[in-house]
């Protein structure tokens, strides 16, 4: 070989080797990171937004939209900027190797790494400092104050000391005992730290005051007014609730033991907290509501007027003012009777025995599932202030009062469903009866009976509007006249055209009303609809549709605070066949309609508006490009991306979707589905797959899925990068037969799929997890084309989970397979073929596909032993199966070490049996129980 050819040849290396990507592993998914707590402040002058890591540290950004620069703190955290924004306020996490090396050496809770708190000025860029801090509250709306929770000074163990120091120690105290005057009453006692630190300050630091012993404590929204107690057993303060306001603290009340729930109006005038007159070690506690305004103290009590007989002010629930301050929501609970315990009684003798009965209306597991809720139960009451009257709202025989504080009509609705809490078992969606009531009085009037459906109050307070799932109708009613008309006089149906479960189909919803309740919107698939109630029968479609391009159009409310529909109506745009997105504009009255966002394969998400500015942030991204935070001056505005998140995403082999169609079997008709490639994608090269699917999930087309490590299905990017090919078919289920669907809808696909020259068609595989898992189990009792399965939590036998609980609720499973997902539309021994017919663990002895299962023992959706009837009939049948069992985790795992480690496993079982790679141990030779925390079996 000559020099000249080698010369050659080493300089094209690094188009060869330097230019390949990598490909991503289990090592790699601390580099991912994510955007969080993001907002813009209300002048729009700043957008602030957090990037952290999956485990580590994480950097807070300031943007100044005027200057066009970015500011970053490294480990800021919980941002909030001023109200006239003059100053943002930031706590700084310890670094996270600190914290983590800490809790390696199980250090206690006060020798743990401190936050530190920031105060950074916006115009000098100066920073004030507060070191161990827990966190800080300011007013909403007003500028200059902030009050910081600083941490428990730490017990610090003193230093041994020589004997010459210890006597030169002596010698000095006694001097100092000696010296100290008669006055001294604390002479010879030792002095209590103080605790629960509050430090209260101005923003420049010039005033400020340490408050100890502080229980609760709480600004208001639009003044420097803050409200706290003391009432911490070992303080050695006055017990009490104090006003603080410009430096000065002044005592408002210490008739009590202790005292809870603080409460600000708006403004800061009006004050309200509970007080208990009995001791902390107390068994029974009764409360007392103390209302403070002006000079004029009102105590709510079990005597108060009003109060129903035998109730008090409820501890566990906090009051509530409504925005105008003229309504103070509470709740009342029944006072708790003093048990007389059997003092002779040994612990080990106390009966422990739940009881089941027929008569029952909530079963046992949910009864005891609620128990803690159920003993802290109140009923909604409304103080008025003006008036200083009480009005009991909910009752046992009426609750569910439903309201909005920040904006309290004269009418509420109630609901009652206690007639139909046994159906609920089975009935979906069950009955409710609702009622209108009056929230001067008290008084309630029937309103609508067993409607399937829900119903709310307009914003203006004129009618009682709902959704009738039996008629399929929206409704008004109203409240002056008790009039009821329907509001979908039109043709495009406003239930769900592709509903396919056997419960009763729901509404499209509605966008909102206009002013003064004159309208309402109402959606469609597509389309909204404005119904003048004036005029019910002349409604009309404000949103345009091309034939052969049916869009979706939603509105979009850029005011948190917004009531009624804007008279600008913004609305995100949705292309159902090709799922671009794009935003649009238009009047309430459907004139003037732009297209303002044109159709991009992009999701858009996160929009948000300055609140007194036309400024916005908003997030778009798709299945390649993260959804980064972008700012635009004004709506129509073109945005600008604020934020890099994942730049290192660029070095790795990621991949590319597409939609695809194909023809379903047995008249399915023609179905969609995401195909994932490689970045590298070689068309002459034969792939593995892997199919993952659930129900339908084509919509998402332009979602970023990210990496990280999984809680219980395949990663899209991991595959991909790792040369698979990853296909997500849709499912249309027909009713009674959710296995066959699955069955005609996800074979077709692999068959479809299998017909591509770019796949190798016997190395293709399935995975799903929860109803994904179940259709996995019962596909592989119906083929045998697949070269391995992987099943998360599956359902294997219908007829036990039918009868089964849902642990996580406490809930029967009957409604589950009678009306919603499992989708049989009947019981068990009205239906009892379908039930058998869609168990895949009957026709376990058609598997001939190996399988991986996980079913975790803490799983609170899918009960455990539907799992381990799978894998017993499996086992006795010698069918190559393994159950994965993560030890008190949930039905998806929660724990990122156990995410970790399933997804090298899940990585493993699918490299053997699709890439021919070594099998690991714990396939191989499974795993003793006993070396559970000494080998991985990796």
């Amino acid at each position: 070989m000559n020099k000249q050819f080698l010369l050659l040849a080493f300089c094209a290396l690094p188009l060869v080797f330097f230019g390949q990507k990598k490909k991503l592993t289990h090592d790699d998914y601390d580099q991912w990171q994510s955007i969080s707590d993001y907002e813009i402040s209300g002048n729009g002058k700043y957008v602030i937004y957090e990037i952290n890591p999956q485990e580590g540290d994480g950097v807070l950004y300031v943007y100044d939209t005027e200057l066009d620069q970015t500011s970053s703190f490294d480990r800021g955290t919980k941002a909030q900027i001023t109200f006239n924004e003059s100053a943002l306020v930031f706590m700084v996490k310890p670094p996270y190797a600190d914290t983590r090396e800490a809790k390696r050496k199980e250090k206690k809770k006060d020798e743990m790494p401190k936050s530190h708190l920031v105060i950074l000025d916006l115009s000098s860029r100066a920073t004030d400092t507060i070191q161990n801090v827990s966190g800080f509250k300011m007013p909403e709306e007003h500028e200059g104050w902030l009050a910081v929770k600083l941490e428990n000074e730490s017990k610090k163990k003193p230093e041994k000391k020589d004997e010459k120091e210890e006597v030169a120690e002596e010698e000095k105290k006694a001097t100092e005992e000696a010296e100290e005057t008669e006055e001294e009453e604390t002479k010879g006692k030792k002095k209590k730290t103080p605790k629960n630190r509050v430090l209260v300050r101005n923003l420049n630091g010039q005033q400020q005051d340490t408050l100890n012993w502080v229980d609760e404590y709480v600004f208001a929204k639009t003044s420097a007014v803050l409200l706290y107690s003391q009432s911490h057993k070992k303080a050695d303060t006055i017990k009490g609730v104090f006003h603080y306001h410009n430096g000065e603290s002044t005592l408002l009340d210490t008739a009590g033991k202790a005292f809870s729930k603080l409460v600000l109006d708006e403004s800061g005038e009006q004050m309200v907290w509970l007080s208990t007159q009995d001791s902390t070690d107390a068994e029974v506690k009764t409360y007392a509501l103390n209302y403070k305004k002006g000079e004029s103290l009102t105590k709510v009590d079990a005597d108060f007027d009003g109060m129903p007989a035998n109730r008090m002010v409820s501890e566990f629930y906090a009051p509530r003012f409504s925005e105008n301050g003229k309504h103070l929501f509470i709740e009342t609970r029944t006072i708790p009777e003093e048990i007389e315990k059997d003092t002779m009684a040994l612990k080990e003798e106390e009966v422990k025995l739940d009881i089941w009965s027929w008569t029952d209306t909530i079963i046992q597991p949910a009864q005891v599932k609620n128990a803690k809720r159920e003993k802290e139960k109140g009923y909604t009451a409304v103080f008025h202030t003006d008036s200083g009257t009480l009005v009991q709202l909910e009752t046992p025989q009426l609750g569910y009062v439903s309201f909005d504080t920040d904006n309290v009509t004269e009418w509420l609705l109630a609901e009652d469903d206690r007639k139909y809490s046994k159906s609920m078992s089975w009935d979906y969606p069950a009955p409710s009866d609702y009622y209108v009531m009056n929230s001067k009085t008290g008084e309630s009037k029937p309103l609508v009976s067993e409607l399937k459906g829900n119903m709310r109050i307009s914003p203006a307070g004129k009618y009682a509007y709902g959704y009738d799932k039996v008629a399929k109708q929206w409704f008004a009613i109203g409240l002056a006249d008790g009039k009821k008309v329907v509001l979908n006089s039109f043709k495009d149906p406003v239930w769900d055209v592709e509903n396919d479960i056997p419960a009763l189909p729901g509404s499209y919803g509605i966008a909102g009303w206009s002013e003064n309740d004159a309208a309402v919107f109402i959606y469609t698939q597509y389309n909204i609809w404005k119904v003048d109630l004036a005029d019910v029968n002349s409604p009309k479609q404000i949103t345009p549709q091309e034939k052969g391009n049916p869009i979706k159009y939603r509105y979009q409310a850029l005011d948190r605070d917004e009531i009624f529909v804007s008279n600008r109506m913004v609305l995100s745009a949705f292309e159902d066949n090709t799922k671009r997105e794009g935003y649009a504009v238009v009047n309430q009255d459907g004139s003037d309609f732009k297209i303002i966002q044109a159709f991009e394969d992009v999701h858009y998400t996160g929009f948000a508006k300055a609140k007194n500015a036309e400024g916005m942030v908003l997030r778009k991204g798709n299945f390649v490009d993260y959804p980064e935070l972008f700012y635009s001056p004004s709506m129509t505005d073109a945005p600008k991306v604020l934020s890099e998140t994942n730049p290192q995403q660029k070095d790795y082999n990621w991949g590319t979707l597409e939609l695809v169609s194909w023809k379903g079997k047995k008249g399915v008709g023609e179905l969609d589905g995401l195909l994932i490639k490689p970045e590298n994608f070689d068309p002459n090269k034969k792939y593995p797959v892997l199919i993952y699917f659930y129900e339908t999930y084509s919509d998402l087309k332009n979602y970023y899925f990210g990496f990280r490590p999984s809680a219980s299905t395949i990663n899209f990017a991991y595959f991909a990068s790792n040369e698979y090919i990853v296909f997500v078919p849709d499912i249309i289920y027909e009713e009674g037969h959710p296995g066959k669907s699955s069955y005609n809808c996800v074979v077709s696909g692999a068959e479809w799929l299998a017909k591509q020259s770019f796949v190798d068609e016997t190395k293709m595989a399935i995975q799903g997890q929860s109803w994904g898992g179940y259709q996995v189990a019962y596909l592989v009792t119906q083929t045998d084309m697949f070269a391995c399965a992987m099943a998360g939590a599956p359902v294997s036998n219908m007829t036990s989970a039918y009868g089964g609980i849902r642990w996580g609720s406490g809930w029967s499973r009957e409604f589950q397979y009678e009306k919603t997902q499992s989708r049989l539309g009947g019981t068990l021994w009205d239906s009892r073929d379908l039930y058998i017919e869609n168990s895949p663990v009957f026709f376990a002895d058609k598997v001939e596909t190996p399988l991986l299962m996980m079913h975790n023992d803490n799983d609170g959706a899918v009960p455990w032993y539907q799992g381990i009837e799978y894998f017993m009939a499996l086992r006795r049948l010698e069918k190559p199966t393994w159950m994965l069992v993560y030890n008190n985790e949930a039905h998806n795992l929660r724990k990122r070490h156990n995410r970790k480690d399933l997804s090298i496993r899940m990585s493993q079982f699918f490299d053997h049996y699709l890439k021919g790679e070594p099998a690991p141990e714990w396939m191989t030779e499974g795993r003793k129980a006993i070396e559970k925390e000494t080998n991985k079996a990796y």
